[in-house]
This record gives C-alpha cells, sequence and structure tokens, in this order.
C-alpha cells in the first residue's frame, strides 16, 4: 500500500503511510455518502488487514468531512441498503487490526456509526461528533453509551463522544504520531466488551427504522388523498 490505490474505487481511496493504511471516505458537497462506500470500505479492510506491512488502520474523510448521512439511491433497494450496512458493521469488527477513526470533519449520524465501529475515535478539536436528536441508528449506533458518556451532537471531548482530541493544526501529522507511540497493536481484541451484542442491535435498530419509514410512507399516502 506505498501508492495511492484508486483503481475500481469512486467512493473512497486509500494509501499507506509508515505502518499505517489509511483509507479516506470521498463525501459529496454535503457530507454524505451512497451504500456504495460502505462496500469499497470493505474491500479497503481486507486489503489492509491482508498486508503484513500495514499494523494500523486509519479512516477519515475529505474536505474538513469525515461523514455524515447517507444516500439512498431512488432505485435502491432499501433492504438491500441495510444489509450492507449490517455486513459493513460485522465485517469491520472482524478485522484483526486496530481501526482508528481520525475525525478531520463532522462525524454525525452514519459517519458517527461508522467511527463507532472503530477501536479508538481521534478527534479535530474544530469537529463536531455524535448523533441529531432525530436520528434513528442503523449499524449498532445505540450502544454508544456503553463507550461514551453523552454520543449527542457537540464538539468533540474525550471520553464524552471520542477517545481524544487534537487540535485543528497538522491534525493527521499529530494524529499519525499518536498512533505510532502510543496504540497498540493488539487493541482491536477488546471489541467486545463493547459490542458483544452488535448483530441483535442492528437488528433491532433497522426494524424500528422500516417502521418508521413504512409509517411515514403511510402517512404521506394519507396526505396526498
Amino acid at each position: 500500500m506505498s501508492n495511492i490505490r484508486v483503481k475500481g474505487f469512486n467512493s473512497i481511496t486509500f494509501w499507506q503511510e509508515d505502518s499505517i493504511g489509511l483509507i479516506v471516505i470521498k463525501s459529496d458537497r454535503n457530507g454524505n455518502i451512497q451504500t456504495n462506500t460502505l462496500n469499497e470500505l470493505m474491500q479497503s479492510l481486507a486489503i489492509a488487514a491482508a498486508d503484513e506491512k500495514v499494523k494500523y488502520i486509519g479512516l477519515t474523510g475529505i474536505n474538513s468531512v469525515f461523514a455524515k448521512d447517507i444516500y439512498f439511491k431512488p432505485e435502491e433497494s432499501i433492504k438491500e441498503a441495510l444489509e450492507t450496512m449490517l455486513s459493513y458493521s460485522l465485517f469491520s469488527s472482524g478485522v484483526q487490526k486496530p481501526i482508528i477513526s481520525l475525525i478531520n470533519g463532522d462525524a454525525i449520524n452514519i459517519g458517527f456509526e461508522i467511527a463507532l465501529l472503530s477501536d479508538i475515535i481521534i478527534s479535530s478539536s474544530k469537529a463536531k461528533c455524535g448523533f441529531a436528536k432525530d436520528y434513528t441508528c442503523l449499524m449498532g449506533g445505540s450502544i454508544a453509551r456503553r463507550r461514551f458518556f453523552d454520543p449527542t451532537l457537540a464538539k468533540p471531548s474525550a471520553r464524552i463522544n471520542c477517545d481524544k482530541v487534537i487540535e485543528e493544526i497538522d491534525f493527521l501529522g499529530k494524529a499519525k504520531e499518536f498512533i505510532l507511540n502510543d496504540v497498540r497493536n493488539n487493541i482491536y481484541m477488546e471489541r467486545n466488551a463493547f459490542r458483544w451484542d452488535l448483530k441483535e442491535r442492528i437488528y433491532e435498530e433497522q426494524i424500528n427504522f422500516l417502521k418508521i419509514h413504512s409509517e411515514g410512507r403511510k402517512t404521506g399516502d394519507h396526505e396526498a388523498h
């Protein structure tokens, strides 16, 4: 992973810096991602996990945004999209290397859920992290309070909604230094302490989402008549 690898990918890009495999989420101008982003994240995680030169995997974003909400294409099956979310959550939980989220900018809703699936969340002091009050979790975010005191959308604060806060200036450089010097390379072994029932909780979240989605659609049909 010594060179930027973009062939075959549209929603992410990734490369290696020292022993860190850095994966960049390419959200749109509003900070939103598509379901395919999760598929490409799984592919890049698999490549990084198999690369012996990569000891740590970092996730970050572009344009001062980590990621916000997810955009469903009109022709996309909601059921298939939810299955992809479940697959990503379980796949990332099985990667046997430390995964560190580098919150270069706002990590909101689905973006924060992606970050929660990593072993450590390092946030820029200028970012915002967490869930909007009306957000319905889809990828295990409902267990966030096992790890953090208050996952409600706010400025980053260590142990409140992230693990470590770093000043915005040279954020990635300082985060890289912290990873190489302070993060244990077997920290991934502690994941089950927070997400031992991840699959069951995701099923609950997604059933609740489908119920709300169905009720909203019925309400819209009623109002249309």
